[in-house]
């Protein structure tokens, strides 16, 4: 049997991706191998809401000088922890339990330093802490039936986990994403206002016609049973 799937519907999926990282102790080990950083890269939900319930598991592909240079997570929270020296490009795969064929790519820029033109919000309990990320929405269209009501009925749901420190850049690229994504949602509300509109218009057009022809043929017969 197909399996049924809501017809006209989007769902979209809020994550957040980037990396958080803190330089080494001066007794850490790793320190012999020329490491410098302990960073975890990651995907979550925003302000640590549970991503579990559409997220089936996430796949990391790191540089390959790691071993295990592919790091799968198949159980939040979905994150890789690593000791380095080097910032470098992670891919990563977001596997859906409504559409495991086909994963998300993500490609994040693993940040070490912070970039010069962007100013960092400090906290004074973790003093070396960096974060890098973004807010995205994984948009599907038309998903399963019973994907989208186990979407709506653990939406509110959270993984507890401590809260990232947010650079000011995150929080106001953050911040620009929802205002794009409410603009898209207004535009497309708009957009459908006026499908409906022009719809009822073509609806009442053809009605007319039909009670125009309607009239016509009546008046044919009465001027032919007239005759």
């Amino acid at each position: 049997m197909a399996t049924r799937r809501k017809k006209g519907i989007q769902a979209a999926l809020p994550i957040v991706y980037g990396n958080e990282t803190s330089k080494l102790p001066d007794e850490a080990p790793e320190l012999q191998f020329g490491h410098t950083h302990r960073w975890t890269v990651y995907v979550r939900g925003p302000n640590g809401a549970d991503i579990s319930h559409y997220v089936r598991k996430v796949v990391f592909r790191l540089h390959e000088s790691f071993t295990n240079a592919v790091r799968t997570v198949e159980a939040p929270p979905f994150e890789v922890t690593e000791t380095g020296w080097g910032e470098f490009e992670i891919v990563i795969a977001v596997h859906l339990h409504d559409f495991p064929e086909r994963p998300i790519k993500l490609t994040h820029m693993l940040r070490l330093f912070p970039p010069e033109d962007q100013t960092v919000i400090d906290d004074p309990s973790r003093p070396d802490l960096l974060v890098m990320e973004r807010y995205d929405e994984i948009v599907l269209n038309e998903p399963t039936e019973a994907f989208y009501d186990h979407f709506l009925q653990n939406i509110s749901k959270t993984y507890p986990m401590t809260g990232p420190v947010w650079n000011r850049g995150a929080e106001i690229a953050e911040a620009e994403m929802l205002d794009r994504a409410n603009l898209e949602v207004l535009r497309q509300m708009e957009e459908l206002r006026h499908r409906i509109m022009e719809k009822d218009q073509e609806l009442a057009r053809v009605k007319a016609d039909l009670a125009a022809g309607a009239a016509m043929q009546g008046a044919m017969g009465d001027s032919a049973g007239r005759l």
